[in-house]
Parts: structure tokens; sequence; C-alpha cells
């Protein structure tokens, strides 16, 4: 998922250093099966209201996969 946005954000002719912040509320709720896109719309609506993005909690190291230096995306706070 990560590597695809990066490349659409390529393809958009984003540079790599132009970076989106992504994040993950997986790590504070578990996987919540068929209302897992609401509490990502409400951390998205809180964020917005607050001007603040908080930390992807649990990331210690990115994985290793993904190719983070040449891609324009980077996890917040991670």
């Amino acid at each position: 998922e990560v590597e695809s946005l990066g490349r659409a954000l390529l393809d958009h002719q984003r540079a790599a250093d132009d970076r989106v912040l992504v994040g993950s509320v997986k790590a504070n709720l578990g996987h919540l099966e068929c209302a897992s896109g609401m509490p990502s719309l409400l951390k998205v609506a809180l964020a917005m209201q607050h001007r603040y993005l908080p930390r992807s909690i649990l990331v210690e190291t990115p994985n290793p996969h993904i190719h983070w230096d040449t891609l324009p995306v980077r996890i917040c706070g991670g």
C-alpha cells in the first residue's frame, strides 16, 4: 500500500523529498473488520480540528522491504 501510494505520488510529479505523512489507527484499536474506516476518518477529522498530526505508535523501525528513501512518503512520528 505504501509503495503504491508513493509511486502514484511520483507519477504526479511529487518530489521524493516532498513527503506525505501516513499513519494508522490499527495499533491503537486493532482490526475492526467492517467498521475499520470510521476510526481513520475520525482521526483525520480530529487532526484537522486540532492542527496536530499524532505519531504512529509502536513504530520503532519502518519496514525494511519498503524503499522509504525513494518514495515521497513518511510515517508520521516514525
